[in-house]
């Protein structure tokens, strides 16, 4: 009656919970802890706050994201001219035009549609079921159906279905490092310490119980909880537009007005030339077609295609084409430490006994590696301490080892527990073995308070073997066989081992006659006797070092942001390289610090600092800003919730597909499959590659596109005649264009890209060395076509052949163009052993075969109105084409240095 009498008590939604006490957390929400909420109650409360779900923000739709394909400047521009094509009834014109803008916009829609960021798997880390006690009775509920005020139990293995407030904890440790970054579980209890700022007492949504048991009150639902406002948080977030889209729309702004100004003085010339009106709209709509690059967009969103697959070789799924382009450009790459830079697995790597340091070898669980002092391997008979000290980790010890050949050695229970086992295993100590001779008779549970536990275990000689472990300070308080000399020097080693940042654990022992006949801290935890010290930490992958270093040299800062301790990041931060041993210039900074700094202040701290330690999800985010209004090109990598913001602001967002969560890779913009940090520099190199052929292809195309306007302006201002039909310069630009500019961007690059510093993303993606090369192979290109149709009609050549000659002419230059804009820069190596281009030898091959077609296939001599040409004709065609590319290459050999210095400047 008591209950009910509670129940009807109402909550206030926007009502401060008073967490820190438990007593206040069950008055506030009118719960008794010995029978839970009534079914009415419970009933109640989901009406009043809702599922405990976090509500899906509306997506966008199929047709929305295939309407924004039609968006850019140069798609617009285009369209308009299929239109002026129809409406001239040059209807095969409209639809090759047409058919140009539908194939870009299909393969951006499919890959667009594949990177749609959602939030569904925010409620698959909510956890399907938990464990509710209702009415009195214990029962197993959907988790999106628990409310504030419910008794949630927490065994191993559970996934906490929302906040809780703890009511009740044994040796209860959760894994937050989804939450926090942190990589070492989270020993829980009930009591606040609201000096330190420690919240032990609070389970957080989506979070895993590792070991232990808990219960706890529900304090918070759906987008209440710290999880859903992380959800909200990544819905607020805006994805910024790569380099390469902002330089394609300035380029197609760029077109836009050129296009306008050429087609009025076209017009100009042609009245000042007394051409009739219907001719010199064709002749305008000839020149728009000439003008327009339509194969552009159709060559960076495959050049972005053909990179996605280059990277899956390399083990890098790339969730958004453009990332492709921005991995070139970037300058900055946040990593996140656990998981990412470390291998998630804690390792024991020191051992200390009494006179005694002792190394040992290996990494992750596998129980294999080498225990040395000195550098010497030492030998098993002569290490009793030491295996006494292993065996009682081992035995004193609540985790599993198991193998699995799927996925190898792994740990069920704490990771730090793990690692001692492993330690056991390499030291020849098997835990199952252990059992059998020392098998487990009681146990004292860890706890916050004592900050150690203990396990009693028989021996064949029925004598009872006390095992304890825990902090060094918890457990050196309780020894008795040290003297002051030895204390002291087991003191220094502690401090020694945490200032390396290691995780250290006292381990120590006491035997007993006879079975205790009570188990308590202050009956058997005493007048212990002293075994050793192991340190422990989450190892650096080991090809991790050479990445940072490859990322040095490339000119990008690799900054590690971490929920971590400062002084355990600065130890792993030490190893990896982005830190010097005593380097005042290098700064760990806090969250505590960068949360008191302005925006400016914090855009300086960035510029100094390579490590960022306890770092909030919020704070993340922040940096992430602060490093983009410093201008920087960020990449940022992770693998838990609390990344996902980070991810979806960074200009290109990296999750780790292993040990990421679902949410991470989701909000990402690329997800490295095999967890290595190895990977991104990679991926970074490929983009680099892709955007220097994409900018080469973009400046073939540009060549082609402005040689074949002043090939039509030169042919009515030397009377000439429409030389070129429409529909010619359409088979032009769709066909003989596109294949040669996609030869260009298949290219493998140079392998030098790393050795020079990213781009500034300011930099026009035509700059103005490479307009000047635009303008001189452009002239040559159209000097030399005008200058065969001249000759061919002053040799006497039929005039219906005119356009004829003029489309195989321009067609084959500009082959051989694409060859010089395909040659490696000017103070690029040249391989050793020579290679064979083969993108750019197929595609020519596939160009030159399409010319024959259009030429000699009668059906497309109807369309294109092309006539037969000789054997002669066409190879006189085929040698005189050589002369713009020669010429073109030998003033680029003379003059790339000279260029490159001046723009430079």
């Amino acid at each position: 009656m008591a209950v009910n009498a509670v129940e009807p008590h109402t909550i206030e939604e926007n009502c401060e919970v008073p967490v820190e006490s438990s007593a206040a957390v069950l008055q506030h929400y009118g719960v008794v802890p010995a029978t839970g909420l009534s079914d009415a109650a419970a009933l109640e409360r989901l009406k009043q706050f809702g599922e405990n779900r976090i509500r899906k923000s509306k997506g966008q739709s199929a047709l929305t994201i295939f309407t924004r394909q039609f968006q850019g400047t140069v798609v617009i521009l285009l369209i308009v001219a299929a239109s002026i094509s129809y409406v001239s009834h040059e209807v095969i014109q409209a639809i090759g035009i047409i058919s140009a803008v539908v194939i870009n916009a299909v393969i951006g829609f499919f890959a667009e549609w594949k990177a749609k960021i959602s939030l569904e798997n925010l409620e698959a880390l909510a956890g399907p079921t938990a464990q509710v006690l209702r009415g009195g009775n214990l029962r197993e509920i959907a988790a999106q159906i628990v409310v504030p005020g419910d008794i949630v139990f927490l065994d191993a293995g559970a996934r906490v279905p929302a906040d809780l407030r703890l009511i009740d904890t044994t040796s209860l440790s959760i894994d937050e490092s989804p939450m926090t970054g942190e990589s070492v579980p989270v020993y829980k209890s009930v009591e606040a310490d609201c000096e330190s700022g420690n919240e032990a007492f609070l389970a957080w949504q989506g979070t895993l119980v590792v070991s232990g048991r808990g219960v706890g009150v529900v304090v918070a639902t759906g987008e209440e909880t710290r999880l859903g406002r992380l959800g909200k948080l990544l819905t607020t977030v805006e994805q910024q537009r790569t380099p390469l889209e902002v330089g394609l729309e300035g380029l197609g702004k760029q077109l836009t007005v050129l296009i306008s100004v050429m087609c009025v003085l076209l017009m100009v010339i042609g009245i000042w030339h007394h051409e009739n009106v219907w001719i010199m709209i064709q002749t305008s709509i000839a020149l728009a077609v000439a003008a327009i690059p339509e194969g552009m967009p159709v060559v960076a969103t495959l050049a972005l295609a053909v990179g996605t697959q280059r990277m899956v070789k390399a083990k890098a799924l790339i969730r958004q084409l453009s990332a492709v382009e921005t991995l070139g450009c970037t300058t900055v790459i946040c990593s996140d430490k656990t998981g990412t830079l470390t291998e998630n697995q804690m390792t024991v790597t020191e051992l200390v006994c009494l006179k005694r340091h002792l190394k040992i070898s290996g990494n992750g669980y596998e129980p294999k590696g080498i225990i040395s002092e000195h550098g010497k391997e030492i030998s098993m008979t002569d290490a009793t301490v030491m295996l006494e000290t292993l065996r009682a980790a081992a035995l004193c010890n609540d985790a599993k080892l198991e193998n699995h050949g799927d996925v190898g050695w792994h740990v069920h229970g704490d990771p730090t527990e793990g690692a001692l086992i492993t330690a056991a295993g390499k030291a020849g100590l098997c835990k199952d073995e252990l059992l059998r001779d020392f098998p487990r008779v009681a146990e004292i549970c860890f706890d916050l308070t004592r900050k150690r536990m203990s396990t009693l275990h028989r021996d064949s000689d029925d004598k009872y073997h006390l095992y304890v472990k825990g902090s060094p300070e918890a457990v050196l308080t309780q020894i008795n066989n040290l003297s002051d000399a030895e204390r002291q020097w087991i003191k220094g080693k502690n401090e020694e081992l945490a200032a390396r940042g290691l995780r250290v654990l006292a381990v120590a022992k006491r035997i007993f006659d006879k079975q205790p006949d009570e188990l308590t801290t202050e009956t058997v935890e005493i007048d212990l006797e002293f075994l050793g010290l192991v340190g422990m930490s989450d190892r650096p992958r080991p090809e991790v070092a050479a990445a940072i270093e490859n990322c040095k040299r490339a000119g990008i800062k690799v900054i590690m942001v971490t929920g971590d301790h400062p002084t355990t990041a600065g130890a792993i931060a030490g190893e990896l390289g982005l830190i010097k041993a005593e380097a005042k210039g290098d700064p760990i900074l806090t969250g505590a610090e960068l949360s008191q700094m302005n925006s400016s202040e914090l855009r300086l701290a960035l510029r100094q600092a390579n490590v960022l330690a306890r770092v909030t999800p919020e704070l993340k985010l922040a940096v992430v800003n602060g490093l983009q209004s410093d201008g920087e090109i960020v990449a940022m990598t992770g693998d838990g919730v609390n990344d996902a913001p980070a991810l979806r602001q960074a200009n290109i967002g990296i999750a780790m597909g292993g040990s990421g969560t679902a949410l991470a890779r989701e909000a990402s913009s690329m997800v490295i499959t095999d967890d290595n940090f190895a990977t991104v520099v990679k991926a970074v190199r490929q983009g680099r590659i892709i955007y220097d052929n994409i900018r080469k292809s973009i400046a073939y195309l540009l060549t082609a596109s402005v040689a074949s306007v002043i090939c039509v302006l030169g042919c009515v201002l030397f009377d000439l005649g429409l030389a070129f039909t429409p529909l010619q310069l359409l088979w032009l630009n769709l066909i003989m264009h596109v294949f040669p500019g996609l030869g260009i961007v298949l290219q493998r690059g140079s392998s030098s890209v790393m050795n020079r510093p990213p781009r500034d993303k300011d930099e026009s993606l035509i700059g103005g060395k490479t307009r000047i090369q635009i303008l001189i192979r452009s002239v040559l290109t159209s000097v030399t076509v005008l200058a065969v149709l001249k000759l061919h009609l002053l040799t006497g050549g039929a005039a219906i052949k005119l356009s004829t000659v003029g489309l195989a002419a321009l067609s084959l230059v500009l082959l051989l163009q694409a060859w010089v804009w395909a040659a490696p820069d000017a103070g690029e190596p040249k391989n050793k052993k020579f290679r064979l281009n083969w993108p750019m030898i197929i595609n020519t091959g596939i160009s030159f075969a399409l010319l024959m077609v259009a030429i000699y296939v009668p059906p497309m001599q109807v369309i294109l109105q092309t006539s037969f040409l000789s054997a002669t004709e066409m190879l006189m065609l085929v040698a005189v084409s050589f002369v713009p590319a020669l010429i073109s290459s030998f003033i680029s050999s003379c003059t790339d240095g000279r260029l490159n210095a001046v723009f430079r400047q």
